[in-house]
């Protein structure tokens, strides 16, 4: 039941409500060890033709396809477009559409 109210069925990720908790205790944690947070927001380009033109059952697939490319394990380096990205914590938490 608590994985059914924390991640998206479609996609797997981590649901708004759960990405806007993490966000929060991340940002608390930051304050607290005087460290900085960074956010990457990404927004699918006219997804809702995408549904239109091809249908639901595309666009879900669209949806797990994006939602797997953007999935990275959290860890002190991740992989990102070809480029080692470095950091104190990383990783893809969720989507929000």
């Amino acid at each position: 039941m608590r994985a059914a109210a924390t991640f998206d069925a479609l996609t797997g990720l981590l649901n708004r409500r759960e990405v806007v908790n993490y966000l929060r205790l991340e940002l608390s944690r930051s304050s607290r060890e005087k460290r900085t947070v960074s956010v990457i927001v990404a927004d699918l380009d006219h997804f809702k033709t995408i549904n239109d033109w091809h249908g639901h059952l595309v666009g879900d697939e669209v949806s797990k396809d994006v939602a797997r490319r953007y999935r990275v394990p959290c860890g002190p380096t991740i992989e990102w477009g070809g480029t080692a990205v470095k950091s104190s914590r990383l990783c893809c938490l969720g989507a929000i559409w």
